[in-house]
């Protein structure tokens, strides 16, 4: 089993590798050949530094962020018991960028504690309202929380693979963006997961990569939709009568010029490929990211066994669909918002 999980994810790795430093050879070969070596080799080192930047240092961060294995309270701990969990949570309260608001934060929360030492009942209330607001942020604090950074992500992902129309960037975009949205809402929490619980992480993040190729490359050849150019002969007549009972609705109707009109339109397939791309890309990243809450929430038991794998990704599917209609409404939202800018930019620049 063991074996045959390994030899997967190296397939897996070597055909990302394959894709990537195939289009950085070639990238440079040309490089060197317009230019001089010279260029070619820091062209290398610049990629090399980038990589670092935003892939080595982001899971450097998150394997020196404290560790604990469930970010919940036991029903059977004891005022000691609460009372250590909360330290632990008041000792990593970065969560909150802010420095002062942090610092007041964590005064405030340790007051409270401390206040109610003894009894139970509160603590697990006031350990439960530190937890939940890391999971749901605050206005106050400046803190956007664990749910809502999952639905950023999935909009940025969404944006990026519904523009794009390049199938091996697509996949590498997502590839990217997935190991920073764990990095991203393990950090948000404060703590991060064990080593064999960032690998099975990593390990997704990686499967959902590659079908993302696999997907861009389904959509590719979409074909374009009539939404208008739909049976029925006398449907154009009947609605010019009911549109207006007084005018003529034969061959120069009023009715049937507009349905005429609304049959030549027709949605290109390559936006309807590309937002299909979008939407499913942004959907397996809400799943990713909402397995990884399941992880930082109930720990490693989390996806041990069957019945438990099942009900976790059950709920983190449950979970992406609900997400998904304010992600495609604020993505498509964010897209037209940045398309008008420009336009108006060129339109400016004309005149002028």
């Amino acid at each position: 089993m063991n074996r045959n999980l390994f030899l997967i994810i190296g397939v897996f790795l070597a055909i990302i590798a394959t894709i990537l430093v195939g289009n950085v050879i070639t990238i440079g070969d040309k490089l060197g050949e317009l230019t001089h070596q010279y260029v070619e080799y820091a062209f290398y080192v610049v990629l090399l530094l980038l990589a670092g930047f935003y892939l080595i240092r982001p899971i450097v961060k998150v394997h020196r962020a404290p560790e604990i294995p469930v970010l919940a309270v036991d029903n059977g701990w004891n005022a000691r018991q609460l009372r250590d969990f909360a330290k632990r949570l008041a000792a990593n309260c970065d969560y909150i960028s802010d420095k002062k608001l942090r610092d007041g934060h964590r005064r405030e929360f340790l007051k409270s504690v401390q206040f109610h030492s003894a009894d139970t009942d509160i603590l697990r209330t006031i350990i439960s309202e530190e937890m939940a607001l890391r999971m749901d942020g605050s206005k106050e604090l400046n803190v956007l929380g664990i749910n809502n950074r999952i639905k950023e992500w999935g909009k940025t992902v969404f944006m990026i693979t519904a523009i794009s129309q390049n199938n091996k960037f697509d996949t590498l975009a997502v590839l990217v963006m997935n190991y920073k949205l764990i990095a991203d809402i393990v950090l948000a929490s404060g703590f991060r997961p064990t080593k064999p619980q960032m690998f099975k992480l990593y390990v997704k993040v990686l499967t959902t990569a590659l079908i993302t190729y696999c997907t861009s490359q389904v959509f590719t050849d979409v074909d374009g939709v009539a939404p208008f150019d739909f049976d029925g002969g006398d449907v154009a007549d009947d609605l010019g009568s009911e549109v207006d009972m007084d005018i003529d609705v034969d061959e120069g109707g009023f009715g049937t010029s507009i349905m005429d009109s609304l049959k030549k339109l027709e949605i290109p397939g390559v936006l309807i490929g590309s937002v299909m791309d979008g939407c499913l890309n942004a959907l397996m990243t809400l799943r990713i990211g909402y397995v990884t809450k399941s992880y930082l929430t109930e720990g490693a038991g989390a996806l041990s066994g069957t019945k438990n794998k099942r009900r976790v990704k059950r709920k983190a599917l449950k979970d992406s669909f609900k997400a998904m209609p304010s992600v495609i409404v604020n993505g498509s939202s964010a897209i037209g918002k940045t398309a008008s800018t420009i336009l108006t930019g060129i339109f400016k620049e004309g005149k002028n």
